[in-house]
């Protein structure tokens, strides 16, 4: 079940999307990062969708997640170095 409430959106719910291959729908959508200062294409990718967001029923971006589907759920989280 995708979450409705922030506050619903946990690790291991994120984990059990990635797990059935659900990386957007109408009210998410799981992304790696935020797009690099000089990348202007991802910059405006991002801009599009939180105006898709904010022109429906609302919705959330989950960051830190890969939509590589060569991986198992718990390895589709991305880990950050120490």
């Amino acid at each position: 079940m995708v979450p409705d409430r922030l506050e619903d959106w946990t690790i291991k719910r994120v984990e059990q999307l990635a797990a059935r291959g659900v990386y957007e729908s109408d009210s998410f959508d799981l992304k790696e990062m935020l797009p690099a200062r000089p990348d202007d294409s991802g910059k405006f990718r991002l801009k599009k969708a939180c105006a898709a967001f904010a022109n429906s029923a609302g919705g959330f971006l989950v960051f830190g997640v890969t939509n590589d589907l060569e991986k198992v759920a718990i390895e589709s989280l991305v880990s950050t170095p120490a």
